[in-house]
């Protein structure tokens, strides 16, 4: 099947960025509310929206938890970039005609400040943020906020992801899911589409 959208999330689906967010959330926890985690006992915040995952983790004075989190994530950002190939893969898809979105659980505050989200630019057609839909992942309403802006129907895009919110938000969306596999990732409980364990297969699945 060919699709006219490919959909992305951001985080260890483009960029390779797992470790720099979840130490972040470590020394942000830490600062606010005095609490140690491991990565491991962190890792179910990867697909949450901020807010939520503050309240999950126990922070409530949210304006304070994002300046926070901001300048920790800052220091951490060294480590960050995009897994190999996905800016040659973009480019390949963006020539054969392909529109290309992005779909986060990121505010549009965070994307703008995330300094790599500018070479995405060339080449992302539309881009939903969490504050840009009436409900975040894991509901489908991001899909339908993708659709309506973008002027196109789930049957005619693909969602690539890498967590089990993404999953789920492509299924409540009616869209088909990709998942990705560049990073480190949890497949229990995903039953996705198609398994895209490297740029390469995504060129061949998606241009096929």
């Amino acid at each position: 099947m060919r699709y006219q959208h490919i959909v992305f999330d951001i985080d260890n689906t483009l960029l390779d960025s797992e470790t720099a967010l979840l130490t972040t959330w470590q020394q942000t926890l830490q600062h606010i509310v005095g609490k140690s985690y491991t990565i491991d006992q962190l890792r179910p915040i990867l697909g949450m929206t901020g807010a939520i995952a503050m309240t999950t983790y126990g922070i409530t004075d949210l304006p304070t938890g994002y300046k926070v989190w901001g300048e920790y994530y800052m220091t951490n950002h060294k480590s960050v970039d995009f897994f190999p190939g996905v800016m040659e893969m973009l480019q390949k898809l963006k020539e054969s005609g392909l529109k290309l979105g992005v779909i986060t659980s990121r505010k549009r505050s965070e994307y703008d400040a995330e300094p790599l989200m500018k070479e995405l630019e060339p080449y992302i057609d539309t881009i939903i943020c969490s504050d840009n839909t009436p409900r975040p992942k894991p509901d489908g309403a991001p899909i339908e906020s993708y659709c309506r802006v973008a002027k196109t129907t789930p049957s005619e895009m693909i969602y690539i992801g890498d967590t089990f919110n993404d999953f789920m938000c492509a299924r409540n969306g009616g869209c088909h899911f990709g998942l990705s596999e560049l990073g480190v990732v949890e497949k229990e409980k995903i039953e996705a589409d198609y398994y895209f364990d490297s740029t390469e297969k995504m060129l061949e699945i998606l241009l096929g």
